[in-house]
């Protein structure tokens, strides 16, 4: 029994991959990649069953237009017409007439399931993903035995980010057709995402022993095995790629980040190099390619590359946060500050974020504002020792009580009405070098919801 079929149907917990306290080059996201997939030769199946129109034609229910057929003696076109033209118009990226007749088709024979599958097709490319999981579901309903109307409706969930509807049907597209290599693709991702990382290198590789000629296999499989640190592998993988196709500017990059976390720079840059050469508009490229600089000393070119990988993707967070290190480390310590700033409002919930603000703070003397930052780190992340450490927490008894209490308290109602509180308490005790004070003071602020807590490990020897 595979590991896959041992955890089909359990609900796993996600995992997250923290981001490391100094800048390291950051894993590639494959979603292009798997886009990519999508767009190469997405058919609709050809079945043996003839769909009859309205007007008494047998209609082929097939993905490919089938062959044109004689006109008919009234002047209007055919519902089979109209498709294989709707058909033709998708495949050329012409979205509104391919509406138009995929529309058509359906008021001339509202029994046409690939019609349905099709304009689904077409909404979710225009990215309308309301309107065509309602046509997806049709389409389903019309014909369960056609896997590529649950494959479609798994990438529009997919699309839409949810990843739980989608996984449920890419493993029906799988159960109607074991053989449907892009649904392992799309599921293997999942699994990556969610940090089931040997699920997904299972399903990628039985994409790649079904389609050895498929690079995206092996690309996708690469991300699984640097998730995983076997960098080797991931390096063997994104060399099968590019021997493939030496067009693949993420594989270019990925092997470039492997062999960053091997130690080897040279052949890191070279690989980024190629990738940005393929792409100039990769923003992730410039990113790590800035990480690469910065461990060979060229501070301005790491600068430069976080710079162009900003201006190319002003939403990627880790950009900033890299340039905030580099930033801190020259002290120029009021941008480092901006630059954390923003990772925050990118991302409200990164305690890395917060503990780096904190110790820039902490070096321009503004002490305060550092206990601040640390303190919402540690909200985020009561485990977080480098945040204690910042805040000078590891040296009281206080600091053992204060990681269960705040792992406990994160659940209750109003987390943040009683969290803010207790961090003033923590920030007088720190001041003021009475360990005491918060036994006296919690149960003042918090009679119903932490006395009994704090009572317990008052008398068990926690504080």
């Amino acid at each position: 029994m595979t590991l896959r079929n041992l955890l089909y149907g359990l609900s796993l917990l996600a995992m997250t991959i923290g981001t490391p306290g100094v800048v390291q080059a950051q894993p590639p996201s494959p979603e292009a990649i798997l886009e990519d997939a999508l767009a190469q030769d997405t058919e609709v199946p050809i079945e043996d069953e003839l769909v009859p129109d309205i007007d008494g034609e047998s209609v082929p229910d097939a993905a490919s237009p089938p062959a044109a057929e004689a006109a008919p003696e009234e002047p209007m076109m055919s519902a089979n017409e109209a498709y294989n033209q709707g058909v033709d118009r998708y495949q050329q990226n012409d979205y509104d007439t391919a509406l138009e007749l995929f529309d058509y088709t359906i008021d001339r024979n509202p029994e046409f399931a690939n019609a349905y599958l099709y304009r689904g097709m077409t909404y979710a490319a225009l990215e309308n993903y309301n309107t065509a999981l309602d046509d997806l579901n049709q389409a389903i309903s019309l014909a369960p035995g056609n896997p590529t109307g649950y494959f479609m409706r798994g990438t529009v969930y997919f699309r839409r980010g949810d990843a739980e509807q989608a996984m449920e049907d890419f493993n029906a597209t799988l159960a109607v057709d074991p053989d449907y290599v892009k649904a392992y693709l799309f599921r293997g991702y999942i699994d990556v995402q969610a940090g089931r990382n040997e699920l997904a290198l299972e399903d990628f590789t039985t994409a790649i022993q079904m389609a050895p000629e498929d690079p995206a296999a092996y690309v996708l499989r690469g991300f699984a095995w640097e998730r995983t640190g076997m960098y080797d592998n991931a390096i063997t993988d994104f060399t099968a790629a590019l021997e493939l196709d030496n067009n693949l500017p993420r594989a270019y990059m990925g092997r470039g980040v492997a062999y960053y976390r091997l130690g080897l720079l040279d052949q890191a840059l070279d690989d980024l190099n190629e990738a940005i050469f393929q792409d100039y508009q990769l923003a992730r490229a410039y990113l790590n390619r800035s990480h690469v600089y910065y461990r060979q000393g060229k501070t301005r070119e790491a600068l430069a590359d976080l710079e162009r990988a900003i201006d190319l993707n002003p939403a990627l967070a880790e950009a900033y946060m890299s340039r905030g290190v580099i930033l801190a480390d020259q002290g120029r310590l009021r941008e480092a500050e901006q630059n954390f700033g923003r990772v925050l409002q990118l991302n409200p919930e990164s305690a890395q974020a917060f503990k780096q603000k904190g110790d820039t703070l902490l070096a321009g003397d503004n002490e305060a504002a550092a206990i601040e930052n640390y303190s919402e780190a540690l909200f985020l992340d009561p485990t977080y020792a480098e945040a204690y450490k910042g805040r000078g927490m590891l040296a009281w008894p206080q600091a053992i009580f204060l990681v269960p209490l705040m792992t406990i308290a994160r659940p209750l109602p109003l987390t943040r009405t009683i969290w803010r509180p207790m961090r003033l308490v923590e920030r007088l005790t720190f001041r003021w070098g009475n360990p005491k004070m918060p036994t006296a003071i919690y149960p003042k602020l918090f009679p119903l919801t932490l006395t009994p807590l704090i009572q317990s490990c008052s008398t068990t020897g926690a504080w």
